[in-house]
């Protein structure tokens, strides 16, 4: 419960009240969430908003990688593989 922030991706919340060791199920966990339809031309805009009044280093949000998949090549892609 330190860490807990809402997640925004293109001005839009996707997670609120995001508790990132509580979904992985502890501290130091590996933990995947997929966000699917999500418009961008050019640019993407990931936003961290912490619900701690004054962020330290162990209640400040966190990201350790993001991966980016264009659905539509990915789902061309799928269709011609044998």
């Amino acid at each position: 419960g330190q860490r807990v922030f809402d997640v925004k991706l293109q001005g839009r919340v996707v997670l609120k009240d995001f508790d990132v060791a509580k979904e992985a199920g502890g501290p130091r966990r590996a933990l995947v969430k997929t966000f699917e339809h999500i418009e961008a031309a050019g640019a993407m805009t990931l936003e961290f908003v912490p619900k701690a009044k004054a962020p330290t280093a162990s209640t400040a949000p966190i990201l350790s990688g993001w991966e980016v998949v264009d659905e539509h090549f990915a789902f061309a892609r799928a269709k011609r593989a044998p």
